[in-house]
């Protein structure tokens, strides 16, 4: 098929196909990207062989002489050869679908997130970020996305670490003190506040003690700061603010206070 080439002809700029992927795609790219020009059917299937590699260049180099026709039997003759190499590709709509799962970790679903994001063609940041908020549990990090909204998927990526941590410290935390962890904590704070305020006239005896479980020494240690910890948790609706701090709050160091207990006499870093 002899066609004199114009100078004025630009090959098209794009990806060459090596039979990975969508052949149809590829044909269509290369004709979107020749719209501009004023190129006949020869132009055209000369061009197009310029736009492959690999196994799909070995197969056109091996096609009968003179046995293209047209650019349209070119283009059915390499999406029927390679339309088993097609990719299925994940839908935007699948990426929409995808929920974080009950017990599943921020960071397992961002992970698998990311995945399927991968998969989508020309996906655009903005929307990906929206599918990412729709479908996360995590409320403080669905919070922060809807109040700041990040400008890449790369910046908040580093940004989410903050989140990631928390979510992995709490969770720690509820698996070594549940189910009766709420009950020694505050049977702890009891034992606490006898030792502080002893009542006077009565005696306890041995026995009695005995019979008194152990009090909590160890607890298990954070990987943030209570202070950034509080920052994350304060607006959650499981979360409830502590009663009032006992004792003389004149006797306090007014030049320390505690945002847990909205009180002075401790940092919140030094809470108990």
């Amino acid at each position: 098929m002899g066609a004199h080439m114009s100078r004025k002809f630009k090959m098209p700029i794009i990806k060459a196909y090596d039979n990975t992927g969508d052949p149809e795609k590829h044909v269509w790219k290369f004709s979107n990207a020749l719209l501009l020009q004023a190129v006949n059917d020869t132009i055209k299937c000369r061009a197009f062989p310029q736009t492959l590699s690999g196994m799909a260049q070995r197969w056109y180099n091996l096609l009968p002489p003179n046995s293209i026709g047209s650019f349209k039997y070119l283009s059915q003759a390499i999406i029927k050869k390679f339309i088993s190499y097609r990719v299925h590709e994940k839908s935007l709509a699948s990426l929409m679908g995808l929920v974080q799962g009950e017990k599943e970790s921020l960071r397992d679903y961002l992970n698998r997130f990311t995945k399927k994001a991968l998969k989508v063609p020309d996906l655009d940041d903005k929307v990906a970020m929206i599918a990412l908020q729709q479908g996360t549990r995590d409320e403080f990090f669905k919070m922060s996305l809807a109040k700041r909204p990040s400008e890449s998927m790369l910046r908040l990526q580093d940004r989410v670490e903050k989140y990631i941590k928390v979510d992995e410290s709490m969770k720690k935390t509820v698996v070594n003190n549940e189910p009766a962890g709420n009950k020694k904590r505050k049977m702890d704070r009891e034992y606490e506040a006898k030792d502080k305020y002893p009542r006077t006239g009565k005696s306890t005896d041995s026995s009695s003690k005995k019979n008194q479980p152990p009090r909590l020494t160890e607890y298990t240690r954070l990987n943030a700061p209570k202070s950034q910890i509080l920052m994350e948790i304060e607006k959650g609706k499981e979360f409830r603010w502590p009663k009032p701090l006992r004792g003389d709050p004149e006797k306090r160091d007014k030049g320390r206070y505690c945002r847990f207990y909205k009180d002075v006499g401790h940092d919140i870093d030094d809470c108990r």
